[in-house]
């Protein structure tokens, strides 16, 4: 049976949200989401901290009957158009910014399933659809009228519920080692935060005690050329967070002179530490940890951006102290304190950090057990990672020829069943 081509409008309600003024922000409360919010869940980013409005706002928002729910389909119209995040049980509560997102719900579940349709957007054409519709010479928006005239190819309501069934199971996968690497991580934290409250430990030390030597770092040329000959991947203060966890998906490839691969060329348990960036709510300060599972997943010579500054210690051991006072430190939104700069773009004195007197968590008896583990989990990590990049990889070649009707799902169904 061939696919049908509907309307969006035909198999949902597309709208947006009441307005919410800034004035109604608060501190702590039910989350606000833009753009933003919506693009880095929709990248697997969903610990990123936005706005809040307050309970008791929400409460009358609810009472409209206009808010989101599970399965509902957020849509970016501004600034990044066209990411799109349908929304599990998880997340809630929460509203989002009229204008800036159109929400697609109350769906004709006897024609559709809301997350073929997800799937479907997200895909390449699905994509192609969206951008067709977007408006503005200058600045491109999508509307709720014209996303309603979104047309969709859909197949059965059955064969929509496996190819759902089929890529939610390699997503659930994928997430499970998302969700392992961030517990792997905390584990470690957790261990460093016990030496830091270790009441025997009795010693100081500065950072820049143990061995250090600072390496800067670089970001090259997008196009090879006879002095900028050298192809590397570079680690910006953006790939950090996901590179914590395993994922190195979105680190650039660029070229470097000779004299700066040389030089600047990271080697296992050298610290990238973010020095300029951040936001008024989010501190300098993040670091990824190099071991060779990082390395080793790389298809060229790795090198930190010139936002960044890389610590090389005299040994792991160092390595390890050095690091957990970072993130330890970060965690504690301490690093706020030692930021500058008047052009809006923060900067982290390093410097001033290292020479901070801090605890020698060597001297605690807990010391032994966190090296090993920490050597343990990120060579975890990074195997969990590169798992989760071939499935990703598996994913998005499938996905395009399911939705086009290119594979017999009876195979499919049958080799992930027996995965």
């Amino acid at each position: 049976m061939e696919n049908k081509r509907v309307k969006l409008e035909d198999v949902c309600r597309v709208s947006s949200s009441k307005r919410i003024f800034a004035r109604e922000y608060v501190e702590i409360g039910v989350p606000f989401w833009r753009g933003k919010e919506v693009t880095e869940h929709a990248t697997g980013k969903s610990s990123v901290k936005g706005l809040f409005i307050s309970s008791q706002r929400y409460k009358e928002l609810t009472e409209t009957g206009n808010f989101p729910e599970e399965g509902d389909i957020l849509v970016t119209a501004v600034g990044t158009i066209g990411s799109v995040y349908q929304i599990r049980y998880d997340d809630l509560p929460l509203y989002f910014k009229d204008g800036n997102i159109i929400r697609l719900s109350n769906w004709d579940t006897k024609l559709v399933n809301s997350a073929y349709v997800s799937l479907y957007l997200r895909s390449k054409i699905g994509q192609q659809a969206i951008e067709e519709v977007e408006i503005g010479s200058t600045q491109k928006a999508l509307t709720i009228k014209d996303v309603e005239k979104i047309i969709i190819s859909i197949p059965e309501i059955k064969v929509q519920n496996k190819i759902v069934s089929i890529v939610e199971t390699i997503d659930s996968k994928i997430e499970l080692n998302r969700h392992i690497n961030k517990n792997l991580l905390k584990l470690n934290d957790v261990l460093f935060d016990r030496m830091v409250n270790d009441g025997s430990v009795t010693s100081k030390i500065t950072l820049s005690e143990l061995g250090l030597e600072t390496l800067g770092g670089d970001w090259g040329k997008a196009e090879i050329t006879d002095s900028f000959s050298e192809a590397v991947d570079i680690i910006r203060g953006a790939d950090l967070e996901g590179l914590v966890v395993g994922n190195r998906e979105k680190v650039p490839t660029r070229f470097v002179k000779i004299t700066a691969l040389k030089k600047k060329r990271l080697v296992p348990n050298d610290i990238v530490i973010e020095i300029s960036g951040g936001s008024p709510t989010q501190s300098t300060g993040r670091t990824a940890y190099v071991k060779q599972g990082l390395l080793n997943s790389m298809s060229n010579p790795v090198l930190g951006t010139n936002f960044t500054r890389t610590l090389r210690m005299s040994n792991s051991d160092n390595s390890d102290v050095a690091l957990g006072y970072f993130r330890y430190l970060y965690s504690k939104g301490f690093f706020f304190n030692y930021e500058n700069g008047t052009t809006g773009i923060k900067n982290l004195d390093y410097k001033a950090v290292l020479n901070i007197k801090l605890k020698d968590v060597r001297e605690s008896f807990l010391y032994s057990s966190y090296h090993q583990l920490v050597d343990t989990n990120y060579n975890r990590i990074y195997m969990l990672g590169e798992q989760n990049r071939a499935l990703i990889q598996l994913r998005d070649c499938l996905l395009p020829k399911l939705l086009a009707g290119d594979i017999n799902l009876s195979n499919i169904e049958t080799v992930m069943n027996n995965a």
